[in-house]
C-alpha cells in the first residue's frame, strides 16, 4: 500500500489492560506512523508500551523509533503526570487529551468545554513545550450557550 502521503495512528487498548500487548503484536507488522495509547496515567505506562515496540521493531527489522507514540491523557493522574509522560521517551512525539473520558474519571454530570479548560491548557503547554506544536482538544461538541466550537 502507498502511504506517500498519509500517517498510520493506531490506537490500542490500555497497558491495564490483557489486549494492550497483543494489540501490538497485531499492528507492528504493518509499520505504523504512531501507536495512541490510551488513559496513559503515568511515565511508567509509556515506557511499558515504548519497551515493547521496540522489542518489535527489533523482531519486524524496523530502524529503532520508527514507531511514535502518541499518549492519551484521560484521567485526572494523567494530567498531575503530563510533562513526565511528554518527557518519558524520545518515542512520544505528541500528546492528547481525551475529554469524554477525562470528564467520566472526574464524574462530570455532563460534558462542558469549560470545565476541561484548565486541562487542557496544560496539555496543550507540554505539548508545546516538548513537541513545538499545541496536542490539545477540539471540542467534540459545540457549546450550546455560545452557538460555537471552541478550538483550544
Amino acid at each position: 500500500m502507498d502511504r506517500k502521503n498519509v500517517e498510520v495512528i493506531i490506537r490500542i487498548n490500555s497497558v491495564d489492560t490483557e489486549f494492550c500487548l497483543e494489540d501490538l503484536k497485531a499492528v507492528m507488522p504493518y509499520r505504523p506512523d504512531i501507536i495512541m495509547l490510551p488513559k496513559s496515567s503515568t511515565a511508567q505506562d509509556i515506557l511499558t508500551v515504548s519497551k515493547y515496540i521496540g522489542k518489535l521493531e527489533k523482531k519486524l527489522g524496523f530502524e529503532k523509533n520508527t514507531v511514535k507514540m502518541m499518549p492519551l491523557i484521560e484521567t485526572a493522574l494523567g494530567v498531575e503526570n503530563a510533562y513526565r509522560i511528554a518527557s518519558s521517551t524520545d518515542r512520544v512525539t505528541a500528546i492528547f487529551l481525551g475529554g469524554e473520558d477525562l470528564s467520566a474519571d472526574f464524574a462530570f454530570v455532563s460534558f462542558h468545554v469549560i470545565s476541561l479548560l484548565y486541562f487542557n491548557y496544560n496539555v496543550i503547554c507540554f505539548g508545546r513545550y516538548f513537541f513545538k506544536t499545541g496536542s490539545g482538544m477540539l471540542a467534540q461538541r459545540a457549546d450550546k450557550a455560545l452557538g460555537q466550537r471552541l478550538a483550544l
